[in-house]
């Protein structure tokens, strides 16, 4: 991704927000309609598919934004320091996994010397999703990159048990009923964590939080 500039950012947030949001509300569209009564199928897929949206622009735009940052040239010092810990954070592993003292004498170099060198910031390998975006992921990647979880915290609650585990049971195989007004409920919630957490980076950026202080 070149995400060099403010705007390539803001572009990159709008194109990955605005196909997710208008797929959601066109699958609403269906469920809503006065010519028919939805089954109860529909309604479970679109709970699969929220979670599927939820997931995917979480991990797009933290993945974007770290894009962002590195694309500014900057060098480990430049930067808050949770985003040194991301970028050494393979190398960590790799001391803790390493019997060998040659190896880890190079490993401790490395993070010795890391502040003077520039940001390579992978979201992929230094950011564990746990297989799955439950509120406890969520707050390690907003902690991670910078933003703010007070705005988030009032819907754990929905992300946990409304979001998170009516998927799981739907994707398992297990019975369970959803009513129309319930999901179109949870879409927008889902839609509106969303936007948020676009705001939310689009800010970081444009006030350059990334930078340490």
């Amino acid at each position: 991704m070149k995400l060099k500039t403010l705007t390539d950012l803001q572009n990159f947030l709008d194109s990955d927000f605005s196909w997710r949001s208008k797929e959601i509300s066109s699958f609403n569209l269906e469920v809503k309609s006065p010519r028919s009564k939805p089954q109860k199928s529909v309604i479970r897929a679109g709970v699969v598919l929220l979670y599927a949206h939820w997931e995917g622009f979480i991990k797009n735009a933290s993945r974007g934004y770290l894009t962002f940052i590195n694309n500014k040239g900057k060098v480990y010092s430049d930067l808050d320091m949770r985003f040194l810990a991301i970028g050494v954070k393979n190398k960590i592993g790799d001391l803790r996994d390493s019997q060998q003292t040659y190896s880890n004498l190079e490993t401790i170099k490395y993070i010795l010397e890391a502040n003077s060198k520039k940001t390579k910031l992978d979201f992929d390998k230094a950011i564990d999703m746990e297989s799955n975006l439950s509120s406890s992921v969520f707050k390690n990647i907003a902690f991670s990159i910078g933003i703010d979880i007070s705005l988030y915290s009032q819907r754990f609650q929905l992300i946990d048990a409304r979001l998170l585990k009516q998927r799981h049971a739907i994707a398992h195989g297990e019975k369970t009923d959803i009513d129309k007004g319930s999901y179109i409920d949870l879409s927008k919630e889902v839609i509106g964590l969303m936007r948020q957490f676009k705001t939310d980076i689009e800010n970081a950026a444009s006030t350059e939080k990334y930078l340490a202080k």
